[in-house]
């Protein structure tokens, strides 16, 4: 699961990180998951009426992206909540949540669209499967593009207020 561009909460399903695609509507605010929304927040364009920061904006006022899409949302689950979050090996934010066994983290950070593997930790020089990429690599193309590669930065976002270090 990754964390909802809109809400923050973790609800979207990706398809395949390597593929950089996700095709997903969050039942906590109604966000539709989109590459272009995600990359240019203050756009209305895609399957989205409104832009995700307006969206940001209307869910903080009103529980949802939009008030008629009311009907539709429902609270996070505890399982949502990100509350617990570790940095990003590849771009540094507090994107990654953070499990008792850290060989059980899976989560892909929604800034730079790494997927979080601990022997790629431990081999950063090494390209680990499913990243295509290694973490050296990552790193160094987060400078360039944002992202932990150049297809990634489709998917890749800034950072929320609650992942800055």
């Amino acid at each position: 699961m990754i964390r909802c561009p809109c809400c923050g909460y973790l609800t979207m399903k990706y398809i395949n990180a390597n593929d950089g695609f996700c095709v997903d509507i969050c039942p906590v605010c109604h966000w539709q998951f989109d590459n272009i929304s995600n990359s240019r927040p203050n756009i209305s364009v895609g399957p989205n009426s409104v832009s995700l920061n307006q969206a940001k904006e209307n869910y903080k006022k009103i529980g949802a992206k939009e008030e008629r899409l009311l009907q539709y949302v429902r609270p996070p689950t505890k399982e949502e909540f990100a509350d617990k979050r570790i940095k990003c090996p590849c771009c540094g934010y507090l994107t990654i949540v953070d499990k008792e066994d850290k060989n059980l983290i899976q989560d892909v950070c929604p800034v730079c669209f790494w997927q979080y593997n601990t022997e790629a930790i431990n081999n950063p020089s090494k390209i680990i499967e499913p990243n295509i990429v290694s973490l050296n690599e990552a790193r160094q193309n987060y400078k360039e593009y944002k992202a932990s590669s150049k297809l990634g930065s489709i998917n890749a976002r800034e950072p929320m207020d609650d992942e800055l270090l």
